[in-house]
């Protein structure tokens, strides 16, 4: 008897494996966790799905998993409710410790062993979509070992990683979430395009400050050493080593003018007295709203040039030259040396002038990208976004608005020409929740839009912003017109318009489609409202 028991011993055990299906980090398609989350392992047994998490947040913060979590199959829409959980109570808050780091698992009935994909839905903020239940992973171009050391960021629990376009967008989802554990962190990013990545601790998303941490994914291995809030050193990689060279070569360059320019401030010989003591007035200063003033009142004295002091002008000029010799340095590098990691620098030269500058991309770099970069990258990522770019120039002032098709909050989906279509002046208002001085705006244009839209004004809304987060919004500060959502930025619209890099913006359109003002105060806008209602 016992000869037989020990004889289908093995078989038992083979049988019960054979039931049990791990999948090790499976792939998601996308990360909607709000930068909490980091999926280990499936676990599929016949008798639960077992998830398991490293829930990553601010060291001391707490959180909650609901009750009401479940997993669904992205084909049949078949929901797996939640059974049980390890490391957390379900409906119960609670804290982290100094690590921010906790791991739970939690359970939900079993699903189909031929389930290929599932989502995993908590809440609006922590969702998993589209993780993949296969154990053998996708064949790709590119497997890159990132892995770094943290040194003095106690603050930080979480690496956060995605293409360096995306990692700081605050209105993108899909992060990857990347556990620091014993200042330690390491992941494989597996992708079949060779373009930039970025890293960005949970904490800087959070606080909205972020250091340059860029590199190329390639194949190999890069490593990063990062220490407080200043220092990142990064190793591997030959695209990543030649752009770092060609940063350096700049840094190098302005490196004098930066120490000069701090003794002069120091002993209070960079600007004039008149600013030394505006600079006292704004530290002595506890009122938000007049520290504004005194900022205001700061810049105008730039603008007017009545800022600096002699040393400081002559300081200026110096730095004026040596930013022109830079630029032609880099060039001439762009024109004779093109690799992807000179393209990249070429990329962020258009983007800075058509987004940050808002300004006409000059026709000398617009023919080495048409003649030299998109011949010999046509599908590539920065061609992409670049042809966007070129493109969103039609947005300044004296263009035509760009058409979109995007729904309101219920789903209905509206042509922005339609709206529009037949009045004497439209205010295109791109506006967030999160973003103040927008929705101030927005406010300020209510009475407007009641004085004037029975006599040939309109507006329309749009916002990138959650649509439970849009609704409490529009309902908090009362918007009458109708307002529209691409939800995290899923259709690119803010990008479309080259305004990515902000929260808000306005666009004020005549009859004819032509943009007439972008950017402008309130009082502006009233000013060419009231000149077109006449």
């Amino acid at each position: 008897m016992k000869k037989t028991i020990l004889l289908l011993l093995p078989l038992l055990l083979t049988t019960a494996c054979s039931h049990t299906k791990i999948i090790e980090r499976p792939e998601i398609a996308l990360n909607s966790s709000t930068n909490y989350l980091s999926l280990e392992r499936v676990v599929c047994t016949p008798e639960a799905t077992r998830l398991d998490l490293t829930v990553c947040c601010i060291p001391g913060k707490g959180f909650s998993i609901e009750k009401e979590a479940y997993l669904q199959s992205r084909e049949s829409g078949l929901k797996y409710v939640l059974t049980g959980a390890e490391g957390i109570e379900p409906g119960k808050k609670i804290k982290t410790d100094s690590t921010g780091l906790v791991d739970i698992s939690l359970l939900f009935e079993p699903i189909p062993t031929d389930e290929k994909q599932i989502d995993f839905i908590e809440s609006e903020d922590w969702q998993l979509f589209g993780i993949d239940l296969s154990k053998k992973k996708k064949p790709v171009q590119i497997e890159c070992l990132i892995e770094g050391t943290v040194i003095n960021r106690p603050q930080s629990s979480a690496i956060l990683l995605n293409t360096s376009e995306k990692v700081f967008d605050r209105h993108t989802k899909g992060n990857i979430v990347i556990p620091i554990r014993n200042g330690k962190f390491s992941y494989l990013l597996r992708t079949d395009t060779c373009t930039t990545y970025g890293l960005c601790f949970n904490d800087e998303w959070v606080n909205g400050r972020m250091l340059n941490k860029i590199f190329f994914a390639e194949p190999g291995s890069i490593y990063l050493t990062i220490e407080g809030d200043d220092s990142v050193h990064i190793e591997g990689g030959k695209l990543t080593e030649e752009y770092q060279n060609i940063q350096k070569y700049g840094r190098d360059r302005l490196q004098p003018i930066y120490d000069k320019r701090d003794s002069l401030y120091d002993i209070e010989k960079l600007y004039t007295p008149e600013v030394y003591a505006l600079f006292k007035e704004m530290d002595n200063c506890n009122d938000p709203t007049q520290r504004g003033l005194l900022g205001e009142k700061f810049q105008n004295l730039r603008v007017e040039g009545k800022a600096y002091s002699r040393e400081g002008n002559a300081l200026q000029k110096e730095a004026e030259q040596t930013h022109a010799e830079i630029e032609k340095w880099e060039l001439d590098r762009i024109a004779g040396q093109p690799s992807l990691a000179t393209y990249y620098l070429l990329f962020e030269k258009i983007k800075r002038a058509v987004v940050y500058s808002r300004q006409t991309i000059p026709d000398s770099i617009i023919e080495i990208y048409r003649t030299l970069y998109k011949p010999i990258y046509p599908d590539h990522p920065f061609t992409r976004d670049i042809e966007q770019y070129i493109k969103a120039q039609q947005s300044f002032v004296g263009g035509k608005y760009i058409d979109i098709v995007l729904p309101d909050t219920t789903g209905t989906t509206y042509r922005l020409s339609d709206l529009i279509q037949g009045c004497k002046i439209a205010l295109i208002d791109f506006w967030s929740i999160h973003c103040g001085p927008c929705r101030r705006t927005s406010k300020a244009m209510i009475p407007v839009y009641e004085k004037y839209k029975d006599k040939g004004f309109r507006i329309v809304g749009i916002s990138r912003d959650g649509r439970q987060q849009m609704i409490r919004g529009i309902l908090h500060d009362g918007y009458p017109w109708i307002n529209l959502i691409d939800e995290y930025n899923k259709n690119q619209v803010f990008k479309s318009y080259g305004i990515e890099n902000t929260a808000g913006y306005t666009f004020l359109v005549d009859g004819n489609g032509t943009i007439v003002a972008s950017g402008a105060s309130v009082e502006e806008m009233i000013s060419l409202i009231e000149k077109y209602c006449k």
